[in-house]
């Protein structure tokens, strides 16, 4: 979604919980290219250099994020937040390196491996979407723009494992699948069973082939830690649920 044209103001934000940033900027959009739905904005949890350029006619600039702010004005002791859906975890946080290469080194990147089953689909670099279609018999559903699955073929999958510094991080069956009451929300049909990987468009190589994404940080307690320029995971109470 591209955003061309875009004010800077400065204010005082309140997270609550005596979390008061001084002097934060927050950028307004006049118009906006993409679905936003009924988003309002972006908090912006990212590294402080995939800010820069944001700003017309400023295209050498970073501006200051909230935990950059939080930190350098001795709110917090280090730039860490925690994303996830349930807040708690049950097992202990596994920690990786961000990427330290271009362009990956921009972003919250880190070097993981990709299986369905027992079948590698993805290494460092690789692009999973068309190994995981023909490995779940899905096919791309023109109005939801996601892979749709029969019964049959949601009662045969796998777990989609993450290798993570070690570690693996499984996506159950369950988490594969969109939600369905969300379904008419993406344009589908409410009694369809809808994948949530889908193809992101990136060439192989690119250092950004796959976004583990939201629905990940459902499943998993996710750290980013730009203090120590690491990202953590955890397994969650939520992990292995079953609300889709």
């Amino acid at each position: 979604m591209l955003v061309p044209s875009l004010d800077e103001y400065i204010d005082t934000v309140d997270l609550g919980n005596g979390l008061i940033i001084a002097q934060q900027s927050i950028g307004v959009a006049h118009d906006t290219k993409g679905n936003w739905g009924n988003a309002d904005g972006i908090l912006g949890l990212g590294p402080v250099g995939l800010t820069k350029g944001s700003l017309p006619n400023e295209s050498g600039r970073t501006i200051p994020t909230i935990n950059n702010n939080l930190h350098s004005q001795g709110t917090i002791h280090r730039e860490i937040e925690t994303v996830n859906g349930e807040p708690e975890h049950a097992g202990p946080i596994t920690y990786t390196p961000i990427a330290s290469y271009h362009p990956s080194l921009n972003y919250w990147c880190f070097e993981q491996s990709i299986s369905y089953g027992s079948s590698m689909i993805m290494s460092s670099a690789g692009i999973v979407d068309m190994t995981y279609q023909s490995a779940t018999g899905g096919t791309l559903d023109a109005a939801a723009s996601l892979l749709l699955i029969s019964s049959a073929q949601y009662a045969a999958l796998e777990n989609l494992n993450f290798n993570i510094a070690g570690e693996t991080f499984s996506l159950t069956p369950n988490a594969q699948i969109w939600p369905r009451v969300l379904n008419t929300y993406i344009g589908g049909s409410s009694s369809a069973i809808y994948l949530v990987v889908a193809d992101i468009g990136m060439p192989s190589g690119t250092g950004y082939e796959f976004i583990n994404g939201y629905l990940f940080t459902e499943r998993f307690l996710t750290v980013l830690d730009s203090s120590r320029s690491r990202i953590g995971f955890a397994t969650t109470s939520y992990t292995d649920v079953t609300t889709n």
